[in-house]
């Protein structure tokens, strides 16, 4: 029987990379990959995407890849940045900068579970502060509706792409 295999793929002109695919060991040790979010490509590159995994723990991890190297930058379960007992329970997919920074969000859980952005750079993960009136439940995900020349723009899941165009455009 025939099976389509999910898979991330990398075009440079006729050249291809295999960058992940269903099956393939991820950079999560013990883990394979099962499926895969939108990438998010910068113009060296790079790629961002969040990917679901295989073999339990953790379910799921957000992934940057360049020239061949895989590097799991946040997964399920693992320590959220300066928030002691709370951990990454479910990620959006990423935006990776032009600089190769990714910007993700997640669902957190703990004592106080809740929802966030985050930022990886090399330097390390770090929390970035959601606007004071912004008000999100813990089981709300913010998901990149639209990314361009180092901004995104983020909405709540399951917001239709109409309004959050319409909002976007009346806002500018």
């Amino acid at each position: 029987a025939k099976r389509d295999l999910q898979a991330v793929i990398r075009s440079s002109g006729v050249t291809f990379d295999v960058v992940a695919f269903e099956g393939l060991r991820s950079p999560v040790p013990k883990a394979t990959y099962e499926s895969f979010s939108a990438p998010s490509m910068n113009n060296a590159g790079a790629l961002a995407f969040t990917a679901t995994l295989r073999d339990d723990v953790p379910a799921s991890a957000v992934i940057r890849w360049e020239g061949g190297n895989s590097l799991a930058i946040a997964s399920s379960g693992g320590a959220v940045p300066g928030a002691p007992d709370t951990t990454f329970l479910e990620f959006s997919a990423p935006v990776i900068s032009s600089a190769g920074n990714v910007l993700f969000a997640a669902r957190t859980g703990g004592p106080k579970p809740g929802t966030g952005l985050f930022l990886w750079t090399p330097q390390g993960l770090r929390v970035v502060s959601l606007p004071a009136d912004l008000h999100v439940r813990p089981n709300d995900l913010l998901t990149p509706a639209m990314a361009s020349r180092d901004e995104a723009v983020f909405v709540l899941r399951g917001t239709p792409i109409e309004a959050t165009i319409e909002q976007f455009f009346r806002a500018v």
